[in-house]
């Protein structure tokens, strides 16, 4: 079981993944 305030390989790789499309679109733009 995974504890509560310990976040989960796949949130923080999602987060991760969130912020290079964001920095990604704010190059480009």
């Amino acid at each position: 079981m995974f504890e509560p305030n310990n976040q989960t390989p796949a949130s923080v790789l999602k987060a991760n993944a969130v912020m290079f499309l964001m920095l990604s679109v704010g190059i480009c733009a």
